[in-house]
């Protein structure tokens, strides 16, 4: 098994405690694993706007909002979400476009 693989399975087996909501799971993978640039109800989420994320979530990701919030509090590097700042940051230094600027606190 690869090193990448095995990250991959170690960060779904987190999820998997923390009761994520599993139709974040990629997205989520995705932003952690190479800066990918995530939906707006994640892209709220990481940039703290709660506000903004619960206008944006469906009705699973209103209900998984506490679970999602307390896996990246224990998961996630805390440089790489939590204000608008740290996740252009994040997604500048991976080579995407750093459109997280753009959320509204």
């Amino acid at each position: 098994m690869s090193p990448n693989q095995q990250d991959s399975n170690v960060f779904h087996q987190k999820l998997a405690e923390f009761d994520v909501p599993e139709h974040l799971w990629a997205g989520l993978w995705g932003y952690y694993n190479i800066g990918q640039p995530v939906e707006s109800f994640l892209e709220a989420v990481l940039c703290n706007d709660l506000r903004g994320a619960c206008r944006r979530a469906d009705s699973n990701s209103r209900a998984g909002l506490f679970n999602v919030v307390g896996f990246l509090w224990n998961v996630y590097p805390h440089n790489i979400w939590g204000s608008v700042e740290n996740v252009a940051k994040w997604l500048a230094v991976n080579g995407r476009p750093a459109h997280a600027a753009q959320v509204s606190a």
